[in-house]
């Protein structure tokens, strides 16, 4: 088997290395493509979050065993084959949007690569632990910084449904349990590493990381396990909520010919839905609401009559005293006299001040509602300006977190992506909120499974904060998440998801401050520290070495 996999190569220095034979390296990229793709709800009809465990052992010997370029060339391919798998419902609506991201993402692999071909040349037994914390350094980065900030599929959440695992996310959130992940898979080439090399440093490394990998993998068992039940005792209810899912066909929606119907859709669910029962809050999905005066006419009215607060998603247009132009995605917050809370009535966007009533979504989806680079870099900005259709307006980012007030309770809103991003949970949750709503238009998915990856990301919110998130989508799952993470689906009558209605809901909380909320991700200090360390070493091995050779040749 290990002829099979792997041929002597003489290198420039006489010394004898393995490296993969093609056969080996076909294998092994296979192998991780196919453990990482079905590791997440992706193209592929089945999903198995257990593969998670071991995808990254064959892309780490892809790195080790081959040369530079080749092992370059495979991670970039692996990386780009990886997230077209991964991101395909993106080419529903913008083709060159989705070659892009799947372009730019494919060199967040060859990052990886670099750094992790690096530590394998060092020749350390404790490479592998430095390649491991690479992977997860650089997958933060993608995650969190640089114009194109997408956290969806981050290692970590490949257990998102894993009770027994993602409910430790309320300590570390997730980049605490994709480290416990690439810790095993690290582990598990450590051993088979050595199997490979027999050399006895590594089977240290091998015995040492297995040993730290079970141990952290048992504790977050039994803290998920205690956590789990603990929460169930004391989570309580809050508002009471309806979710108004209309699902406008986006074909239609984008169109701009239907306000109309668009409008009279929702009134008819949300007429219904108020007189089957009564609820604290209403809420339409993402840019649902049309804010011309004759709907915004329709809808104060209807809410002062039925003195019934009301929370709806609008794009909105003005101008600055300066004449300018500018767009936000919001929300718009109505309490029960028909007024945008604390701003004046029908007054949606004065020009001297923002009603508090307002949020603007600040996590602004590239090449979709804004072009970036205009001020950084124009000419990159120009190019990327002409791939989209004639008559797009890039619109403005909102200021950060907002909170609302009803009935003694607080509410923090967000849009549509928004959910990916567990920094404006936390601080919804810092100013007070018991509540994290969510609004989104997923119509432009439906029928692929950017869906199920969306309410993932949903229930990992609600267990990091240990705080109720509702849903209300367009065409997706709306749906109310418990701060133990469990589900309830807007559903008709044959008990399907995803399709058109409302539901009413009391949501529910809790009071704890939960140390991912306190700290965020402080868990990457362990990966920061950890490669910092590796690299003084390699920095000061390399220098003794050279002192060494100096003196002898002296």
């Amino acid at each position: 088997m290990k002829d099979f996999f792997f041929v002597e190569h003489l290198s420039p220095k006489g010394e004898k290395n393995l490296v993969l034979t093609k056969k080996g390296n076909l294998l092994l990229f296979l192998a991780s493509y196919f453990f990482l793709s079905l590791s997440f709800p992706t193209f592929y009809p089945i999903t198995l979050p257990v593969l998670a465990w071991i995808a990254l052992v064959p892309w780490f010997f892809l790195v080790q065993r081959n040369s530079f370029w080749k092992g370059l060339i495979l991670s970039f391919l692996l990386g780009i084959s990886f997230f077209a798998t991964s991101v395909y419902w993106i080419g529903k609506v913008t083709p060159p949007g989705y070659i892009t991201t799947v372009l730019i993402f494919g060199l967040y692999s060859i990052i990886f690569f670099m750094g992790a071909y690096f530590f394998f040349q060092t020749k350390s037994p404790w490479a592998i632990l430095s390649v491991s914390m690479w992977w997860i350094f650089v997958h933060y980065i993608r995650a969190n910084y640089l114009f194109i900030r997408f956290p969806w599929y981050t290692l970590g959440y490949s257990q998102g449904n894993i009770d027994l695992i993602i409910q430790s996310a309320d300590i570390w959130g997730i980049f605490g349990i994709t480290l416990l992940v690439v810790l095993v898979n690290a582990s598990l080439f450590s051993w088979l590493d050595w199997k490979i090399s027999k050399e006895e440093g590594k089977l240290f490394v091998s015995k040492a990381l297995t040993a730290f990998s079970v141990l952290f993998l048992l504790s977050t068992i039994i803290y998920s396990w205690f956590r789990l039940s603990h929460i169930q005792k004391i989570e309580k209810e809050c508002l009471t909520l309806t979710i108004i899912q209309a699902n406008i066909p986006q074909e239609l929606k984008a169109s701009g010919l239907s306000y109309d119907r668009i409008q009279r859709e929702h009134m008819e669910l949300t007429q219904e839905a108020y007189h089957k029962g009564k609820t604290d809050l209403i809420l339409w999905p993402e840019t649902m609401f049309t804010p011309m005066p004759v709907y915004m006419r329709e809808l104060v009215t209807w809410i002062a009559r039925h003195k019934q607060p009301m929370l709806v998603g609008a794009v909105l247009a003005w101008r600055d005293k300066k004449g300018e132009a500018h767009f936000t995605n919001s929300i718009l917050y109505f309490n029960k006299r028909g007024q945008i809370v604390e701003g004046p009535q029908g007054d949606y966007r004065p020009f001297d001040r923002k009603p508090v009533g307002i949020y603007d979504k600040v996590y602004l989806v590239p090449l979709s509602e804004y072009i970036p680079f205009k001020k950084s870099f124009p000419p990159l900005y120009r190019l990327l300006k002409s791939w989209i259709p004639p008559g797009f307006a890039s619109m403005d980012h909102g200021d950060g977190a907002k909170v609302f007030s009803l009935k003694g309770h607080k509410f923090a809103p967000s849009i549509c992506f928004e959910i990916s991003f567990p920094l404006l949970s936390r601080e919804g949750v810092q100013k007070g909120a018991h509540l994290l709503l969510n609004l989104s238009n997923d119509g432009w998915f439906m029928g692929t499974r950017e869906l199920e990856n969306s309410q993932i990301l949903g229930r990992v919110r609600a267990i990091e904060t240990r705080r109720g998130v509702v849903r209300a989508l367009n065409g997706g799952y709306s749906c109310f998440i418990h701060p133990t993470g469990s589900i309830i689906n807007l559903r008709d009558k044959q008990g399907r998801v995803g399709r058109r209605g409302f539901l009413t809901q009391r949501g529910r909380t809790t009071s704890i401050l939960t140390l991912y909320v306190k700290w965020g991700d402080w868990i990457m200090a362990f990966p920061l520290l950890v490669l910092i360390n590796f690299l003084a070493w390699t920095f000061l091995n390399t220098r003794r070495k050279r002192k060494d050779e100096t003196s002898k040749e002296a």
